[in-house]
């Protein structure tokens, strides 16, 4: 996605041009497709950032610290969704869970055909809501490897760990369906 390239390498002009034209094609009705392209960059960008030894709650304040409160906003949604196809996993870490529960947000982020829709409306401008989406796939993209603490969601084995639990409270973990249920999906 040019506009996140842009954005990762400072070039905020052609970010905001960018960013422009994809307002422009949101606006012109595709917003569920561009809604679903982001999404997907940014679930790829957390996921990776996991295999580059970040923790959800590093990321979390990383991206807080680095840019706005908005911008955590948006990650925390996203660690929610990137989340759903492991939380009742039991190979999942209870301590990894227990970092991701942390950081997400207390009710359930909409799936990825309705997340420019849902950011359009809490920030009430389709072109801004899609610059605080690129600008945190931009740093998520630029971020550096840090030692691993612990192995992140992909390196989980098959053998259910001893001890394991799901996490108390996600809201978000409901399948990817975008309501809570509060109830295993399998």
């Amino acid at each position: 996605m040019a506009a996140a390239q842009a954005a990762a390498y400072g070039d905020r002009e052609a970010a905001a041009a960018r960013v422009r034209q994809l307002a422009d094609r949101a606006v012109r009705g595709d917003a569920g497709g561009l809604s679903d392209a982001l999404g997907d960059q940014l679930v790829g960008a957390v996921a990776a950032c996991w295999d580059r030894g970040w923790q959800p709650a590093d990321l979390a304040h990383v991206v807080g610290r680095r840019l706005k409160s908005e911008h955590r906003r948006v990650l925390a949604e996203i660690v929610a969704l990137e989340a759903v196809p492991y939380v009742y996993d039991p190979n999942a870490d209870p301590a990894w869970l227990a970092q991701v529960d942390a950081v997400t947000p207390s009710t359930a982020p909409p799936d990825r055909h309705g997340l420019l829709a849902h950011w359009t409306a809490a920030r009430g401008d389709t072109a801004a809501a899609i610059a605080v989406a690129v600008e945190t796939l931009g740093l998520l993209w630029r971020l550096p490897t840090q030692p691993r603490l612990c192995p992140p969601p992909s390196a989980w084995g098959e053998t259910p760990r001893s001890g394991r639990r799901r996490p108390a409270g996600a809201p978000w973990a409901n399948g990817g369906r975008g309501a809570a249920t509060g109830t295993d999906p399998k």
